[in-house]
């Protein structure tokens, strides 16, 4: 519990051993690095050890997610950010982006305008997802039916109770 929100840590730990893993400083972080990866992909909270097995599509992982701050398509980094949890605060800085854009351009005379959002599945499963999403709405000064929240029919086959239950709230 920090303040009035309730916080979840998990921890995900990659390890590299000395020598089989790299003779140097640099060569056993990647390897640590590439067991993390790998720790959270099998579903996070977990503990690895480095296999050279492990190196299959690594590299190319390791490299998209280093780049989600650079111009890269959608189908590229959304799957990545989903699995690594950073959907949560991108999708939390798209709909404040959103609302306070919508905000601006309503205060400026250009009307009501709607505004659509997609939501990922990971953040609409909190289950804080629907008061954080009212938090961002009132912080900023919108009215909410001037925002669409849609989702698309993949998180509704694959995640439909928790989907339907967040929003109905």
């Amino acid at each position: 519990m920090l303040g009035e929100r309730d916080y979840h840590v998990t921890l995900s730990i990659g390890n590299g051993v000395f020598p089989s893993d790299g003779n140097d400083s640099q060569a056993l972080l990647k390897a640590a690095d590439v067991a993390m990866y790998r720790a959270k992909a099998s579903g996070r909270n977990n503990h690895l050890f480095y296999s050279p097995s492990m190196n299959v599509h690594t590299a190319e992982r390791l490299e998209l997610e280093s780049d989600l701050d650079m111009l890269i398509s959608p189908m590229d980094f959304i799957p990545i950010a989903e699995e690594t949890g950073l959907i949560v605060p991108i999708g939390e800085w798209v709909l404040a982006t959103a609302c306070a854009r919508n905000k601006v351009w309503q205060d400026q005379g250009l009307g009501k305008l709607s505004v659509a959002v997609n939501l990922s599945a990971r953040p609409i499963c909190g289950s804080d997802a629907a008061p954080e999403a009212d938090r961002i709405i009132h912080e900023s000064g919108l009215d909410p039916s001037s925002l669409e929240l849609e989702i698309t029919e993949s998180v509704v086959d694959v995640h439909g109770e928790c989907a339907v239950a967040a929003l109905e709230n």
